[in-house]
């Protein structure tokens, strides 16, 4: 019985569909061929930035940049896409080597899996600048491939996507990392990412070749973070998805950007309704949700004296700081971590801390102190700095009973009670 041609056509696509699944590589080869795909190729675009009459060049932008923190300059720029929307956006330059300045990686609500807006894990470590750190899961708040935090391996998910990676000394590491080769030589933070945006100072567009696909390759809301020749880190955010008409930029236009600010090379973070920008004591992107999502993670750059207290590292909303050669340190901070209570009594300006056998009581601006009734004489008067009470590190000694440990280089205090 002949067939008749319908059926040969049929016959005919079902073994070309056939054959073809018998030569699928293993998911073993499938690896082997990612790894061999061609280097990604240089994006043919043009300059990211047409500039209009009373728009500011970054050139401009970048001249009214502020030092926020020694070692930290912050500066907002505008400018259009390549369809000529108007752009807007926020830089973080960061020089690695200010004393006392730290790339600090936070967690929401200090645990893994917790999600927290950026702004609340700015104010708890008393940061002075913030952006949104590598993609997460929503459903369970776990961060989606590898996460290290002060060199604890904390997730562990194989993806051949870019790292950002942040070394004891906050010098950025970029590139791919392999869980199953061990840890990287003085290594502290390191999260997945991706894609690589710029590389030897060129763009590069490498989105599809690590994996990212559909809505996540058009215009949105981004954040980068790259390096510049000065060795500078250099925290980018940008706004989209706006109401009003702020498109954003694609994952090119990011690499284009991140080449204008003087980036030799440069990986994106997590983007969309997580970007966001903190400085000092605000917010200063706009969410494209409309309001501040809560993260996963995220970059925070501290500059302060790391406090350690039984080898645990301490974080304040208002850090330690000098006052005459004599560190304040935040008594509510320090005291509530050794589980005592602490009263503040606003119409006399005292503070009362009771802890274990002791009572405490601190009057603002006079330098006599007592505990348990006995005066103690205090260096430097306590002081108010934006509501928390700060107290000379000498006292907290005498008070606590403690063993205090100032160490020089780097400066740093451990607390041991």
């Amino acid at each position: 019985m002949k067939l008749s041609f319908l059926r040969i056509f049929i016959l005919l696509i079902l073994s070309a569909v056939f054959s073809a699944f018998l030569c699928l590589p293993s998911s073993k080869a499938q690896e082997q061929l990612i790894e061999k795909t061609p280097p990604p190729l240089i994006w043919p675009g043009g300059q990211l930035v047409r500039f209009q009459p009373g728009v500011k060049s970054f050139a401009e932008s970048t001249k009214a940049a502020k030092e926020i923190a020694p070692g930290v300059k912050y500066y907002s720029l505008v400018g259009r896409n390549w369809d000529d929307e108007p752009l807007s956006g926020y830089v973080a330059e960061i020089n690695p080597s200010q004393k006392l300045l730290e790339i600090h990686l936070a967690v929401g609500g200090d645990n893994l899996g917790q999600l927290e807006a950026l702004s609340q894990m700015a104010k708890r470590h008393g940061a002075v600048a913030a952006v949104n750190g590598g993609f997460f899961n929503f459903s369970g708040g776990l961060p989606i491939g590898t996460l290290i935090k002060d060199g604890q391996l904390l997730n562990s998910e194989d993806l051949l996507r870019t790292a950002v990676g942040i070394k004891e000394n906050n010098q950025l590491l970029l590139g791919y990392y392999d869980p199953a080769k061990g840890s990287i030589p003085s290594l502290k933070h390191l999260v997945t990412a991706g894609p690589l945006l710029v590389s030897e100072g060129q763009p590069l567009w490498q989105g599809v070749v690590e994996g990212f696909r559909g809505s996540i390759l058009k215009r949105a809301a981004r954040t980068a973070v790259g390096v510049n020749k000065q060795g500078h880190l250099l925290f980018v955010v940008v706004d989209g998805r706006q109401k009003e008409p702020k498109a954003g930029l694609s994952l090119e236009e990011m690499a284009y950007l991140m080449v204008d600010l003087g980036a030799q090379s440069a990986a994106a973070l997590d983007g969309g309704g997580s970007s966001a920008m903190w400085v000092k004591d605000r917010l200063v992107s706009h969410p494209s949700d409309g309001k501040e999502r809560k993260i996963a993670n995220a970059f925070l750059i501290l500059h302060q004296i790391p406090v350690y207290l039984n080898e645990k590292r301490l974080f304040f909303d208002v850090p330690p700081e000098t006052e005459k050669g004599r560190v304040l340190v935040p008594l509510r901070g320090i005291f509530e971590a050794l589980q005592a209570k602490v009263d503040w009594d606003q119409s006399t300006a005292t503070v009362t801390a009771v802890l274990e056998d002791k009572t405490i009581l601190l009057t603002m601006g006079k330098q006599e102190a007592l505990i348990n009734e006995q005066k103690v004489w205090l260096d430097v008067p306590p002081q108010i700095r934006a509501g928390r009470t700060m107290v000379p590190l000498r006292f907290v000694s005498e008070a606590l009973g403690a063993k205090v440990i100032w160490q020089n280089n780097p400066p740093a205090i451990y607390i041991n009670h």
